[in-house]
């Protein structure tokens, strides 16, 4: 049997952005966001929440390169 979830970002244009960038960038972390509060989620982006995605990403990234020194792969 296979389940399957969905956790989708939202964010507007032009309200909290005005490339087409931001726009993807600020949807990839109310996303993120949706993600972080169980999946099965919808999230509209609100400020800060790239902040909190960002902090995500580079703890995952310093993982990564801890593990591959400590060859835990």
């Amino acid at each position: 049997m296979i389940h399957t979830s969905s956790s989708i970002g939202i964010a507007v244009f032009p309200v909290r952005c005005n490339t087409f960038e931001t726009l993807i960038a600020n949807a990839d972390a109310a996303m993120y966001c949706a993600k972080q509060r169980g999946r099965n989620n919808i999230q509209s982006y609100a400020p800060g929440m790239n902040s909190v995605y960002v902090e995500e990403k580079v703890k995952r990234e310093s993982d990564l390169h801890e593990a591959l020194a400590l060859r835990q792969f």
